[in-house]
């Protein structure tokens, strides 16, 4: 839960959501990310979770640990509340790491950023509109003794590209209104380019006048667009020895800020109307510099001036027509988009008409299909009044089942009989078999046929060397072994019979009959 203790508003959020993949920068001690409060989008301030465990190395040096600036930034946050200075909502305990997180409203972007994305130069109603609204933060925080003491373009943070608002308030002092210049100030860790002199020096010297030299630094860089670089602060000199009359020593001689940033100022158009608001923020002795109110008073002022009038009717103007060319931009669209909308919507039309013609076909046919149904149903109705007969007749037909059932197992009685039979049958036919075997025409052992040689058989057919050979009577049938046909010898001569399915069979002779087995089936 993230709370804001005041005594005017206290925030109280029962859900945060952090998007740390979300990042909206970072720095060296943490980044800012996205968050959702609720319902409300907003920026978290995260520091790096190894910071925590960093010691201090000098005692009363704590103040420079990550985590003490962490805690002083919550703690100004919760105290100021002004429309240009980044809205404090709470802080947050990330479930994660457990470590701090300091809510705040969700700005657009940097000043840095739009200064370096921006394709041109910065109207002027605009330089003057943002310069202004710093310059209001900077007297507020001045007004109730609180110094900034880390100004830079980077710490001001824009919505829309034209009102800004100051954040980053870890560098950030208290200071005794009443005391105008405080000698015990820490060293101020700010950003180099955009420090003044005295908060340079050792030991640092400085009032609030230093947060109005870094204001004067940011005019010279919005009217510019570029990041400040300023020359060394210091230039190498040789003086007299005061110790040795006629010696040379080298010194240190401090280089007027305004010669530092000459190059830098020289961009700047010499008429423009902030040039010398910067010049007096960039004095060397903060005695000289103009107040955060007297800058207030003097931007403001410029707002009533013809050049801000004519900036803004032009920006006005320009807005204007970008307005317009987005809106004929947006109506050519639109006239296109309803152009296909009017295509799309004949093209249904005639997808209607064509799905009409189809319903209606569908219609004949379903109408077609209830007659077919009605038929069907009376089909079934006198099937079912069939079937009850069906049912009927074999309720009868079971009354003659006994009688079948009896001649079932007469005839279970005859078969088990005929299987007895050609059991018989089978062993004689076995026997039959063992006495067909195949006969060679050079077989010494044969029955059937006494050995005969192709010496003795006159005009012997070609290739009758070995094969099947039988005798019935007085004739001798032969089969060459390989061949499909049969030879009968008769009368003292070889006869050729037709041929046979297979070239390889037995020609056997049993009782009296000629057959062949092996090869074929069929009887000669």
């Amino acid at each position: 839960m993230a709370e804001r203790q005041d005594r005017e508003l206290e925030y109280i959020f029962r859900n945060v959501q952090l998007f740390k993949n979300d990042t909206l920068g970072t720095g060296s001690y943490g980044a800012v990310c996205k968050a959702k409060c609720d319902q409300l989008l907003c920026a978290a301030k995260l520091l790096y979770p190894v910071l925590f465990q960093i010691a201090v190395p000098d005692p009363g040096k704590e103040h420079r640990h990550p985590f003490r600036r962490f805690e002083t930034e919550c703690a100004f946050l919760s105290r100021i509340n002004h429309p240009n200075i980044v809205q404090y909502l709470g802080t947050y305990r990330d479930p994660d790491t457990n470590a701090p997180v300091l809510l705040m409203e969700l700005m657009d972007e940097s000043l840095t950023h739009f200064l370096e994305s921006s394709p041109g130069n910065i109207p002027y109603h605009i330089q003057v509109n943002l310069s202004h609204d710093i310059a209001q933060a900077l007297a507020f925080l001045h007004s109730n003794g609180i110094i900034h003491r880390d100004l830079s373009s980077n710490n001001v943070l824009l919505i829309a590209g034209s009102r800004a608002k100051v954040t980053d308030f870890g560098m950030s002092k208290f200071r005794d209104i009443n005391v105008t210049r405080l000698a015990t100030m820490t060293t101020c860790p700010g950003t180099p380019a955009f420090m003044s002199p005295e908060a340079l020096n050792q030991p640092p010297v400085y009032t609030e006048k230093l947060d109005n030299f870094s204001f004067g630094v940011l005019l010279v860089q919005t009217t510019t667009r570029q990041f400040p670089k300023p020359t060394d602060p210091f230039e190498n000199i040789q003086v007299p020895n005061p110790r040795n009359p006629g010696g040379i020593v080298e010194a240190k001689l401090p280089i007027p800020e305004l010669e530092r940033r000459q190059a830098h100022m020289s961009l700047i158009e010499p008429t423009h109307p902030l040039l010398p608001i910067a010049r007096h923020c960039l004095k060397d002795r903060d005695v000289e510099r103009p107040s955060s109110q007297q800058l207030c008073q003097t931007l403001d002022a410029l707002k009533r001036t013809p050049r801000y009038q004519e900036s803004s009717q032009q920006d006005l103007h320009q807005m204007l027509r970008e307005k317009d060319e987005q809106l004929q931009n947006t109506i050519t669209e639109k006239d296109e988009q309803i152009a296909e909308k009017v295509t799309q919507l004949q093209t249904n039309e005639q997808i209607i008409a064509e799905n009409q013609e189809t319903i209606t076909q569908n219609n004949e046919q379903l109408n077609t299909k209830d007659t077919e149904i009605q038929t069907l149903q009376h089909e079934v109705e006198a099937r079912k009044r069939q079937l009850r007969r069906l049912n009927q007749e074999l309720q009868s037909s079971e009354e003659n089942t006994a009688a079948l059932q009896q001649v079932i197992d007469q005839r279970d009685r005859e078969v088990t009989q005929l299987r007895q039979t050609l059991a018989s049958k089978n062993e004689e036919s076995h026997d039959l078999s063992t006495r067909m075997h195949r006969v060679a025409l050079q077989d010494e052992q044969t029955t059937l046929m006494p050995p005969i040689t192709i010496e003795s058989l006159p005009d012997a057919p070609v290739g009758m060397w070995y094969g099947s050979s039988a005798v019935i009577g007085d004739k001798a049938y032969f089969s060459p072994y390989g061949s499909k046909t049969v030879y009968m010898f008769s009368n003292n001569q070889w006869h050729k019979l037709p041929q046979r399915p297979n070239k390889c069979f037995t020609i056997v002779s049993v009782d009296e009959i000629l057959t062949t087995v092996g090869g074929g089936h069929t009887s000669l």
